[in-house]
């Protein structure tokens, strides 16, 4: 089962207390049982907020590690920028530094 934690749909929250309850419950037995993934959202693309920003996304799940991270798109909007965002928001991505933070 896959579930779409985009930031953009505020979901990481919800999601983290369903699958805590689901262990709870016993309707997952192991959190290895489950393959997490989530997405840097495109504001945060830049080196200097990437650690903050998958800290903020583990926080958010109440997870201590994600399987996986995915760049979310292959472009950068200004820190801060919101939805709906100005295409003058929009700016290269450093994919090299942003790829190397993730690491």
């Amino acid at each position: 089962m896959t579930f779409d934690n985009v930031a953009l749909y505020q979901t990481k929250k919800s999601l983290g207390k369903a699958i805590t309850e689901g262990l709870h419950l016993g309707l997952i037995t192991s959190r290895d049982e489950l393959f997490i993934t989530s997405k840097l959202w495109i504001s945060n693309a830049h080196r200097d907020l990437v650690i903050p920003a998958i800290k903020n996304t583990l926080k958010n799940l109440g997870f201590e590690y994600l399987d996986l991270y995915l760049i979310h798109f292959l472009g950068s909007l200004k820190p801060g920028t919101g939805f709906p965002f100005k295409t003058k928001d929009i700016v290269a991505m450093d994919l090299e530094s942003v790829w190397e933070a993730m690491e």
